[in-house]
């Protein structure tokens, strides 16, 4: 070869697959500055280890390896340490990559950063099944699940700055130097389009694509929050129908005092067949056995709260609560504004009357995630009566704020099973959010051109707009029987104050791939 690759491929083999599948799709990519080393583990069947040696005989760009290892891992190193290109990326043996994908990561792809795209299944005769359509870099959805590791794309000289392969890793050794790469050189670039194509005899035919074994994984993600301060107590697989999805962190909660702040006029409905008063039920379930240690009820009642449900507040809670009268019409944002002033924790937690905890240690799970100092607010996963998604964030469609898979079911696997792990959002609602104290006032607290709708949207714009993130978690979950006290509706005016004050932030969602929104490209269908 007389000129250096751009790109090597590193393919790690230890069972019987579809390798010149492989190969015929590096043999037909447009650029032709590719390198691909092929680690034969111990044990391999002959005929495939043949293989192998025929592919190589056939290109001088194909380079077999005869690992001595007795890990994925150590074998993924044996094949780094022959690595000659530019960038170094993984291709599971039997996976495809689209006919112009290197030379479209090598294009986005810099010395200083990584690249990562979309990816999808394909049928045996090369027809796309399913496209897993990823989000803009997320350090917490990283953590999460290895959603950015295909096509991920690393600079070569930072991968043997961290290190290179850890052998400890076995077979998550991908995804760990995906993480210590992200700890070095931060934010990659995301190439929309599904350019790593999974073979669908070995995969499910939809994402989300977990690899490597579950104790893997979570070994590599303990480590990775070892190493960049956060302070978790565990790291545990998280399954959906015996699917693996992903890991949850759990962090350790600084057992700060949070100050719930309830706006409410005492009103009922019928749930379920019974009628509610939703204040009243809920204050009982904060009131539960599980209940946080060091909590804060501040209750912002109208004028028309009946007397008798006050009353039945002051009963439940042994009168430890913080009344705050309200005068006027339904104003939420004036409404939380003055119980944020009434409130002394050093963590505001807002929520609706009309909510009802399911998940024990919920505000744990909440707080603990404000620890970061690069975090805004942070909300929970909310359900509707039905048992339907209601909150799994909030992504902006066409500039509009809409609730990521509103109606889906609880356990969906939609956008990879996003609304099953910790990540980041564009916003959360505040019909359950925390935030802290000092950033909330900060920001300055809830609008007052914005008194009924998107107050939280605008917040959580302006928590971005201050280099913060925003960030939901599955892990706290609240039933919410929705505006069950009040019309929900959203004019002209509503949606005009929002676009006028955040018209770029709603139009550039990263969280969103623009890819959802139109066909994609005709390189990477």
């Amino acid at each position: 070869m007389s000129y250096l690759p751009v790109v090597t491929v590193l393919t790690v083999v230890s069972a019987p697959a579809s390798l010149h599948r492989t190969f015929a799709s590096l043999e037909s990519q447009t650029s032709r500055r590719w390198q691909w080393v092929v680690a034969v583990a111990p044990g391999t069947a002959p005929a495939t280890a043949a293989e192998v040696d025929e592919i190589a005989a056939r290109d001088p760009r194909v380079s077999p390896v005869r690992s001595a290892g007795t890990t994925d891992a150590e074998h993924l190193a044996a094949a780094l340490a022959q690595a000659r290109g530019t960038y170094v990326a993984v291709v599971e043996p039997g996976d495809m990559l689209a006919q112009d994908a290197l030379e479209v990561v090598a294009d986005a792809a810099s010395p200083d950063s990584w690249v990562y795209t979309d990816e999808g299944t394909v049928a045996p005769d090369g027809g796309l099944l399913e496209a897993w359509l990823k989000p803009g870099y997320s350090p917490e959805l990283l953590r999460s699940q290895p959603y950015a590791v295909a096509l991920a794309v690393l600079p070569t000289a930072a991968v043997h700055d961290v290190g290179g392969v850890d052998p400890s890793t076995g077979s998550a050794g991908w995804y760990d130097l995906v993480l210590r790469v992200s700890e070095r050189s931060g934010a990659p670039a995301h190439v929309p389009g599904t350019y790593y194509h999974r073979d669908a005899r070995a995969w499910p035919a939809e994402p989300p694509y977990v690899v490597g074994a579950a104790a893997d994984r979570c070994r590599v993600v303990a480590e990775h929050c070892a190493r960049v301060g956060i302070d978790a107590v565990s790291v545990s697989p998280v399954e959906v129908d015996g699917r693996p999805v992903g890991q949850r962190v759990v962090r350790r909660s600084r057992g700060e005092r949070v100050s719930v702040v309830v706006p409410t006029r005492g009103g009922a409905s019928v749930v379920h067949g019974f009628t509610r008063v939703h204040v009243v039920e809920l204050v009982r379930g904060l009131w539960a056995a599980d209940r946080y240690p060091d909590l804060e009820l501040v209750v912002v009642h109208d004028a028309e709260t009946p007397a008798p449900v006050l009353a039945e507040i002051e009963q439940i809670t042994g009168g430890d609560w913080v009344s705050v009268p309200f005068q006027g019409e339904f104003d939420f944002s004036r409404k939380c504004n003055l119980g944020a002033a009434a409130a002394t924790g050093e963590v505001l937690c807002f929520l609706n009357d009309d909510t009802q905890v399911r998940s024990a240690g919920w505000l744990h799970e909440l707080t603990s995630l404000l620890d970061a100092d690069d975090v805004g607010l942070v909300g929970a996963r909310l359900l509707f009566a039905d048992g339907t998604l209601q909150h799994a964030g909030v992504y902006a469609h066409e500039g509009i704020p809409t609730h990521v898979l509103f109606r889906a079911a609880a356990d969906t696997l939609e956008l990879g099973g996003l609304a099953q792990l910790t990540g980041e959002r564009l916003a959360v609602t505040a019909a359950c959010q925390v935030v802290r104290a000092d950033t909330f006032r900060r920001l300055g607290g809830f609008s007052p051109a914005l008194p009924l709708n998107f107050n939280d949207v605008d917040l959580c714009l302006k928590a971005r707009a201050a280099g913060l993130r925003n960030l939901y978690t599955p892990y706290a979950t609240l039933d919410h029987y929705e505006s069950q006290t009040r019309v929900p509706t959203v004019t002209d005016r509503e949606v005009a104050t929002l676009r006028r004050r955040w018209s770029v932030g709603l139009d550039e969602d990263p969280y969103v791939n623009p890819l959802a929104r139109r066909p994609p490209p005709a390189g990477g269908a």
